[in-house]
């Protein structure tokens, strides 16, 4: 594997064969699953979260279920189907589906990120971000950077 680092904690991949980037994506995978949290996992359908990539915060909406039945499928009953079942395998592996926002991509783009990468937040701190050009403000840091190190380490948090 060849990697060339690229800003805001992005790189490229290289790969000699299908057969080494597939393995890679399976380790990663393996990673994601042990080292999330129980409160991780626990996102699901409709919530809102925010992750953190280096100096950039990324807040997302996440599909709901009615969403992803509505955007499935094609022209037959057995693709919609298939597109379905490919879309709970996917969510019960820990990725969510949802819309995303930043201040480098403020209108939003529809991607998916594992769980491990993501915190839970509320509608009204989702929408105060929107509010504030997606800028995160120090109350909400703080709150967050208490409730992740309490997770992490077993304690309460209120």
């Amino acid at each position: 594997m060849r990697e060339q680092k690229l800003t805001r904690g992005q790189s490229i991949l290289g790969f000699d064969s299908t057969e080494e980037m597939l393995g890679y994506m399976a380790e990663q995978e393996e990673k994601a699953i042990a080292e999330a949290l129980s409160e991780q996992w626990a996102i699901t359908w409709g919530d809102y979260v925010v992750r953190f990539i280096d100096d950039l915060v990324i807040w997302g909406e996440l599909e709901t279920q009615v969403d992803v039945v509505e955007d499935a499928g094609g022209e037959d009953e057995e693709e919609t189907r298939y597109e379905l079942e490919q879309i709970l395998d996917s969510h019960g592996r820990g990725y969510r589906t949802g819309k995303w926002f930043s201040e480098v991509e403020p209108t939003g783009e529809y991607g998916s990120a594992h769980v491990v990468t993501l915190w839970k937040i509320t509608k009204e701190e989702f929408e105060t971000a929107g509010e504030n050009d997606w800028h995160i403000w120090p109350e909400l840091v703080q709150k967050l950077a208490t409730e992740m190190d309490a997770a992490a380490t077993g304690s309460e948090y209120e």
